[in-house]
Formats: structure tokens, C-alpha cells, sequence
């Protein structure tokens, strides 16, 4: 799997540097999130490496997720 550049850097590089994000910012970040574990869902994968090293920003400012090396294809929803 290959995933384009990203040169926001991780999510646990800009916990570090500041600590704390503002409640807009936070709502964003935790948004775009959800979003994407969604669709990862929606294709019947769970992602099981969830941490801010492998949230990336890419250069717009938006969520990407990385390292898939956990995740389990093939899970369908029950019932």
C-alpha cells in the first residue's frame, strides 16, 4: 500500500508542540477521524493500530490514516 507525502507530520508531533488544541481545531481533527474510520469500516477493514503516530496531516490540513500493518480485512457486521 502506498500513501502520497504528508508534510503536516504526524498528530503526536503537534500534541507535543502544543499541547493542547483549541475546541474548533479539536472538532475538526476529531471529525476528519471518524470519518475515515468509517470508511475504512464501510470497506469491511478494522483498523487496529489507532495512536497519533499514525494520524498524519496532510499538507491542507486534513486526516489521513497510516499503517495498516494491524488492520484485518474481511470483517462483515453481524445481524
Amino acid at each position: 500500500m502506498i500513501l502520497e507525502y504528508c508534510n503536516g507530520g504526524d498528530l503526536s508531533y503537534h500534541l507535543a508542540k502544543r499541547e493542547i488544541f483549541d475546541e474548533p481545531e479539536a472538532c475538526f481533527y476529531i471529525a476528519e477521524i471518524i470519518l475515515a474510520i468509517d470508511y475504512v469500516h464501510s470497506l469491511n477493514v478494522i483498523y487496529r493500530d489507532m495512536k497519533p503516530e499514525n494520524i498524519l496531516i496532510d499538507a491542507d490540513g486534513h486526516m489521513k490514516l497510516a499503517d495498516f500493518g494491524l488492520a484485518k480485512a474481511g470483517i462483515a457486521a453481524q445481524g
